[in-house]
């Protein structure tokens, strides 16, 4: 796999088709793509367009996208998600003058019954996800943040399927630059099943076409690791 881009990051009217033309990837895979790397670059204004774009043709329920959204504050920070979720909120209220959407949809209250069986849970969840040891609860990070809330709670929701919530995943983490949770699931969703070469390909090469030259060469360097002969055995 080579990417890489001519634009040295810079959006163009192409970027968004990079990866249509015999794509592997739904539709809906290439706007979650698409929506990542376009918050995580903060382009405003397409953001904003594209948003506008998605809940006017009632392209993806509205539902669903603050399901990504929430997907997209794990692995791109809170106050990035807090930007993206008023963009949400902004480019709704626009579509709705355009036509009689529906409501804002609530959310259902959630409780703790079994703490046991929550941590039972969190821990499945992050072996099914993540194809690696669980790690020692001996951190606020480890304990609260990754088992308590990252997979007791979200890879668990409903609203997006564990393959959508890996290509949000792997757009965020390729988009930020977080070369090693980069690996980590592209490692996963390989030796799961969910997503394959091709279909991994495709979405490194659009990320490449938001981000800046030296990302790129990051995002290259890492799908060659994936590459190797241990990766290469594990598929």
């Amino acid at each position: 796999m080579v990417i890489g881009t001519e634009s040295g990051g810079v959006v163009t009217e192409q970027h968004t088709q990079v990866i249509a033309r015999g794509s592997e990837l739904t539709r809906q895979e290439r706007r979650w793509v698409e929506l990542a790397c376009l918050a995580v670059t903060e382009d405003h204004d397409a953001l904003d367009r594209t948003m506008r774009t998605i809940l006017s043709d009632n392209e993806i329920d509205l539902a669903r996208i603050l399901e990504f959204s929430l997907q997209y504050a794990v692995y791109c920070g809170w106050a990035k998600g807090a930007e993206f979720e008023l963009a949400i909120r902004t480019q709704w209220k626009a579509a709705r003058a355009d036509r009689d959407g529906g409501p804002w949809p609530l959310q259902p209250a959630e409780t703790v019954a079994d703490w046991d069986a929550w941590h039972a849970a969190a821990e499945a969840a992050y072996s099914e996800v993540n194809r690696k040891d669980i790690p020692r609860r001996d951190t606020p990070f480890v304990h609260v943040g990754v088992l308590g809330f990252v997979f007791g709670h979200v890879w668990q929701r409903p609203g997006l399927s564990m393959r959508e919530r890996r290509v949000v995943a792997l757009a965020c983490c390729a988009a930020v630059g977080a070369r090693r949770p980069l690996q980590v699931h592209l490692s996963s969703a390989l030796t799961s099943g969910d997503l394959t070469r091709v279909e991994l390909a495709q979405l490194l090469e659009a990320v490449s076409t938001h981000v800046d030259a030296q990302r790129a060469g990051m995002l290259q360097a890492t799908w060659d690791t994936l590459d190797g002969p241990d990766i290469a055995r594990q598929g």
